[in-house]
């Protein structure tokens, strides 16, 4: 004789409890979602891939047909670097505000004119400061020419026919090097000294010394003690570089100096 009732198993009763809990609350059978990252693929349909950015991990649901990812970058992290942005700016305008100020403005407003960046003109004002406090590799520049059987050296060669002062020169050579050398190098400086030095036409030329100090003139500051005129001078070193200059000369030498003048 069967019973009436049928009786409910230990097992019945745990799967009636599951379903009485998912009707209860429908949100238990959803699946945790993974972290979501600031930087991750805007493509992917479920939980968006960790990545840097540049890198990415691959996803399982990337497709070959999806093409290239696009990355979102997070706001705050934008915004910040925009702030870090701004602030080094305003310093590199400081600088040369305070620059344009003081006794410096005429290089500076000669490197504005050229399209010089910001970067570039405050690191000349920081070569131009260093040149100040140490020694240049220019000095001494009246070589001793003891023992020589050069007879240009004996007769006192010079490379230039505008100055025979070694204190101007070294003056040019100075301003050369600290704001026009680093941002074009158009040659070697440790080269040219000692050929200037040695009075050797390997890496150093008349044609090369003229162009080099006329540019050089045009980031001289003026000042009251000034013995000599600058712009006259920018013209008389063009003026001996057009003079000495040979269209066909094709040497490393006359093909810097010419680059140099393009400057000018």
């Amino acid at each position: 004789m069967y019973p009436s009732t049928f009786e409910l198993t230990d097992s019945d009763r745990r799967n009636d409890g599951v379903d009485k809990a998912r009707d209860l609350d429908p949100l238990l059978c959803l699946r945790v979602p993974g972290p979501i990252t600031s930087h991750a693929c805007l493509d992917c349909g479920g939980g968006r891939v960790k990545g840097d950015g540049k890198k990415p991990r691959t996803c399982r649901n990337a497709r070959a047909a999806v093409g290239p990812w696009v990355y979102d970058v997070h706001t705050k992290e934008d915004l910040m670097k925009q702030i870090h942005e701004l602030r080094a700016e305003d310093k590199l305008n400081d600088r040369i505000l305070k620059a344009l100020q003081s006794d410096d403005q005429t290089h500076v407003l000669y490197a504005l004119r050229n399209g010089e960046s910001l970067e570039g003109i405050v690191e000349g004002l920081d070569r131009a400061l260093v040149g100040q406090e140490s020694s240049s590799p220019i000095d001494s520049l009246d070589f001793p020419f003891e023992d020589s059987d050069c007879e240009d050296q004996k007769l006192g060669y010079s490379w230039t026919i505008v100055v025979r002062e070694s204190a101007l020169l070294d003056h040019l050579f100075q301003l050369y090097f600290a704001w026009v050398h680093p941002v074009s190098t158009l040659f070697s400086e440790g080269h040219f000294v000692e050929s200037y030095r040695g009075h050797k036409h390997q890496h150093c030329s008349s044609l090369l010394v003229n162009a080099l100090c006329a540019l050089a003139c045009h980031y001289h500051t003026p000042s009251g003690d000034d013995q000599v005129d600058y712009n006259q001078l920018v013209m008389q070193f063009a003026e001996a570089f057009r003079a000495s200059f040979k269209p066909g000369d094709k040497s490393m030498t006359s093909i810097q100096a010419t680059a140099v003048m393009f400057l000018v």
